[in-house]
């Protein structure tokens, strides 16, 4: 029960590393600041730097210059969760070197995905390839996203040429050229990189950190079913006939109505309503979301949605195949079967409406009662679907 955050900041603690630079976003670095001020209750001393769009991983050490100065430094993705054994003995070592670089690694068995690491007939670390072509890689062992290296990274970083891998093709030249030490770790949370990984996260998170647990303030139903691991926060109400499915996160606040059913990996942050009837199956729901009957299968819904009753989320085609996200002029593989609808912040959405599977819709959208929805949505829009008035007398 915690922000995704924690869990970098946590690695960085177990290192032994102190004094920290969170680059984000402009419209997410403010509620960074808001959460963790300036790190002091944490123990920590947290600066903040805007990183004005997605230009690689190299863009964070020019941002972080000034702030790292003549020290070495440690590189770790916001969106990586790690654990497993002696992992903070294999932090607190890596990051007590003073020459060279370390990077942690991960087996993985499709490397043509990721950048892997190549070593040399010695066992030494030769090159560091990204996304090597299917059949010719050597070895199956990804780099994840924690980086410590010396000040000399930063000379050979001058020397490649700038684009958005360029921190991998620095990497890639130190490794020719110095000594990369790789610590392979055992257990690693997939990286979010669409928001579809959020339910590969989660089953981590519940797999390895959830626990049945009821708070005593909660009131529950005597006729409501709950099995398995599931965590009910503080205040929540859950009405008769209820019946919840572990493992599931029902966080502070929520209520859950009459004869409704939660299952299966879900997640129902703060302050979240399920109506009588609802199923809710695989699913995230932010905090403030209010939901109808209806049934939501393998979908996120972000904070402030309010959805109307006899909504249906489509979760898998009718042929069964590989669900597909169209992005612009391109489709986006999944590797799914199953999922549903990803929807942004404070979206409204009218009474029977259908969602088709893969579809996203943007944040501050209205969508109208009765709409069929097979495309995605944009931010800002007002969708509804136009139905042909066909009125005839009777005979």
């Amino acid at each position: 029960d915690k922000p995704m955050i924690y869990y970098p900041l946590s690695v960085l603690m177990l290192a032994g590393i102190r004094e920290i630079l969170i680059i984000s976003t402009p419209r997410d670095l403010s509620q960074f600041r808001e959460l963790l001020s300036d790190g002091s209750q944490l123990g920590l001393s947290l600066d903040f730097a805007e990183q004005p769009s997605p230009d690689g991983l190299a863009q964070a050490f020019i941002i972080g210059r000034n702030f790292v100065g003549t020290d070495n430094v440690c590189l770790i993705l916001g969106d990586n969760i790690f654990y497993g054994n002696n992992l903070p003995e294999k932090l607190r070592e890596a990051a007590s070197r003073k020459e060279g670089a370390t990077v942690f690694a991960y087996w993985v068995k499709d490397p043509e995905r990721y950048g892997i690491v190549s070593f040399d007939d010695a066992g030494m670390v030769a090159d560091i390839v990204e996304k090597p072509k299917r059949g010719k890689t050597l070895s199956n062992i990804k780099v994840v996203g924690v980086y410590l290296l010396s000040q000399d990274f930063f000379i050979v970083y001058q020397k490649v040429k700038k684009n958005i891998y360029d921190f991998e093709d620095a990497l890639s030249l130190y490794a020719k050229r110095n000594n990369i030490r790789v610590i392979v770790i055992e257990k690693i949370a997939p990286p979010l990189k669409y928001p579809w990984h959020l339910f590969q996260i989660e089953r981590c998170i519940f797999d390895k950190f959830l626990n049945k647990k009821f708070n005593n303030t909660a009131k529950i139903s005597k006729k409501a079913t709950i099995e398995g691991k599931v965590y009910i926060g503080k205040r929540v109400k859950i009405f008769e006939g209820a019946a919840i499915k572990g493992p599931c996160y029902i966080g502070s606040d929520c209520i859950i109505g009459t004869n409704s059913l939660i299952r299966g990996y879900t997640n129902l942050e703060e302050n979240t309503l399920v109506g009588g009837g609802a199923e809710i199956k695989n699913s995230i729901f932010q905090e403030d979301c209010h939901i109808h009957s209806g049934f939501f299968g393998d979908s996120i819904f972000s904070r402030g949605c309010k959805v109307g009753a006899g909504t249906v989320t489509a979760n898998a085609r009718i042929d069964r195949g590989e669900i597909k996200i169209k992005n612009k002029k391109q489709k986006i593989t999944t590797g799914l079967k199953s999922l549903g609808v990803i929807v942004g912040e404070n979206v409204t959405i009218g009474i029977n409406t259908s969602l088709m599977p893969g579809i996203l819709i943007g944040s501050d959208c209205i969508i109208g009662p009765h709409s069929l929805v097979m495309e995605n949505v944009a931010d800002n829009q007002i969708f509804y679907s136009q139905f042909r008035k066909n009125v005839k007398k009777r005979k």
